[in-house]
């Protein structure tokens, strides 16, 4: 008779997951919503908002391809006209958020993180402007695996501004959305 413990499948690492993780780590002192556009800005996996009233973004990009098509996302500015080829008035402009944050945009945040799994970028990839966190399995093959962060490169800071204090409310808003969202949904992945 075979008495050996069943060895277990490691669990999966999706975004849901290592948002929960991200999360996890820093809702005790810090608003913290998952999913959150804050006004003129993007959309961020994570937005974190500390005590003295800074915004800090977390992006998860589980792929290389993911972390490479990121450079790509854009949007208009109304705030920048440009006159059309046609004489009859202006259209926005369009700005990529890598853009903003090379420059340090005060609509960004003051500090940005990419946050991948372990080994599908190396620190050649990561633009200055970002910091990098790799989500590495512990225990792989057991019963007891579980993830952990690994911040290979700090965020620099790329601005001073504080967040809006008229959007703080809006996000604690939300977060309370988002946090039942996210409970859900990691109660249903497991």
């Amino acid at each position: 008779m075979n008495m050996e413990t069943p060895k277990t499948e490691p669990p999966k690492l999706h975004e849901t997951r290592v948002l929960a993780l991200l999360q996890n780590h820093r809702w005790r002192k810090n608003l913290c919503v998952p999913r959150y556009t804050p006004a003129k800005w993007w959309e961020c996996d994570l937005f974190e908002l500390t005590p003295a009233g800074y915004f800090r973004e977390y992006e998860v990009k589980l792929t290389r391809a993911d972390f490479f098509a990121d450079a790509k996302k854009g949007g208009y500015d109304h705030s920048i006209k440009i006159p059309r080829d046609d004489g009859w008035g202006f259209n926005p402009a369009t700005v990529k958020k890598h853009d903003l944050l090379t420059a340090g945009s005060t609509r960004g945040p003051v500090q940005f993180w990419f946050v991948t799994p372990a080994g599908i970028l190396n620190l050649l990839d990561i633009p200055p402007w970002a910091g990098w966190i790799e989500i590495v399995l512990r225990n792989p093959g057991s019963n007891y695996s579980y993830f952990v962060e690994n911040e290979l490169k700090a965020a620099p800071r790329l601005h001073k501004n504080k967040f809006d204090p008229r959007s703080v409310d809006h996000a604690r808003r939300t977060m309370y959305y988002r946090y039942h969202e996210l409970r859900i949904a990691t109660a249903k992945n497991d």
